[in-house]
């Protein structure tokens, strides 16, 4: 299940819900963090605290296709 985005006043934010995993949460901000900077894996790893190879391992774990949108 795909967690909820909503969009403030130009500010996305991810709507708790039941049913959705941390897994799925986590994929989302990932997504998310890609997509607002362009794909750029580094910029967006720097952006969330975490190495660019985990978000490489995240996106081959979900085979969602992270980096592609």
């Amino acid at each position: 299940m795909k967690p909820k985005v909503v969009e403030i006043d130009g500010k996305k934010y991810i709507v708790l819900e039941d049913g959705v995993t941390l897994k799925d949460y986590k994929e989302a901000i990932i997504a998310n963090t890609l997509q607002e900077n362009e794909n750029k894996v580094v910029e967006s790893a720097k952006k969330l605290g975490i190495g660019k190879t985990t978000i490489y391992r995240i996106k081959e774990q979900s085979g969602r296709g992270l980096l592609n949108g």
